[in-house]
């Protein structure tokens, strides 16, 4: 997945895998903490979804841009309204799942 920080595998549900080698590198040492939240918060949105969806802006842009990354040291980015309500359907979809034994 060559120039990704992460991913998620969003249809198993559990996982998500960072390039923390990658991370520090997009960044200066002053982002790198907001930039780690940043991926988490994103890779962790894929999974509650349950979808490898990407918006047009915000949090859950498949690749951010330098102004977005200017955004994050004041403030975080912001889901769009249609990330929330995906966030709501895929943890009603994961409420009506079995729990299973070693999951």
């Amino acid at each position: 997945m060559p120039g990704a920080l992460a991913y998620a595998l969003p249809y198993e549900g559990a996982h998500v895998q960072l390039f923390y080698d990658r991370i520090t590198e997009a960044g200066d040492s002053a982002l790198l903490s907001r930039l780690l939240a940043h991926v988490l918060v994103h890779e962790i949105t894929h999974i509650l979804q349950r979808s490898s969806r990407h918006s047009t802006h915000g949090i859950m842009k498949a690749r951010w841009e330098l102004e977005d990354y200017v955004q994050m040291r004041s403030k975080p980015l912001a889901f769009a309204g249609e990330d929330i309500d995906l966030i709501r359907h895929g943890l009603a979809a994961r409420a009506t799942i079995p729990m299973i034994a070693g999951r």
